[in-house]
């Protein structure tokens, strides 16, 4: 039996998850046509709900879980759905994913962790989410910068705070020796730093 090259075996909606800033055909094709999750995946090794979730594709997150997908498959990237979901900054996509039983314990390819990643990309849904689902503020996989300290740097006071409401530890420190408050005032938040002082 003849087999196609894998390149030539993808279907329209295959094609339409790679096309650069067309996300949408994604759901467009979703709509028209009665699509099967367990059908023949794309290539490049990545996973549909992977796709749809490094898309933003809320809804067809939500229909793909519904109709099966495997919720942390790790693809040709090495990364789950929930992952890509946060690096693109896609916050509902990612708390879809995050509440329908997503590993929070999932990394990325650089071994950061998914409230890491949450927390520096400034996705208050997730993060509240994945310590809503249990997960500790401090539980970093041993990363040299902290969660803290990363949100210091990196998001708005909401996280920060969710964080320390979270029981987040207002002195430790991280790889350099520098604690919350240090990373606060070097940032200049000075809110942060009167809260940590508060704390402390």
């Amino acid at each position: 039996k003849h087999i196609l090259p894998r390149y030539q075996q993808r279907s329209p909606i295959d094609w339409g998850d790679f096309a650069e800033g067309q996300s949408s055909v994604l759901a467009q094709l979703w709509d028209i046509q009665g699509l099967d999750v367990r059908a023949l995946r794309p290539g490049f090794g990545c996973d549909r709900l992977a796709i749809a979730a490094a898309s933003g594709e809320e809804r067809v997150v939500k229909r793909l879980i519904n109709e099966g997908a495997a919720l942390d498959d790790v693809g040709a990237g090495g990364c789950t759905p929930l992952i890509y979901a946060l690096a693109r900054f896609h916050d509902r996509a990612a708390t879809v994913l995050i509440q329908a039983g997503a590993s929070c314990a999932a990394r990325d390819c650089e071994g950061e962790t998914a409230l890491i990643i949450a927390a520096k990309q400034d996705l208050w849904s997730s993060v509240e989410n994945m310590l809503a689902r249990g997960i500790q503020p401090d539980d970093d996989g041993g990363a040299p910068y902290p969660v803290l300290h990363q949100a210091i740097r990196f998001s708005k006071e909401a996280i920060v705070y969710t964080l320390l409401d979270h029981g987040a530890s207002v002195n430790r420190r991280d790889f350099n020796g520098r604690t919350p408050l240090m990373i606060a005032a070097e940032m200049g938040r000075r809110g942060i730093a009167l809260r940590l002082i508060e704390l402390g």
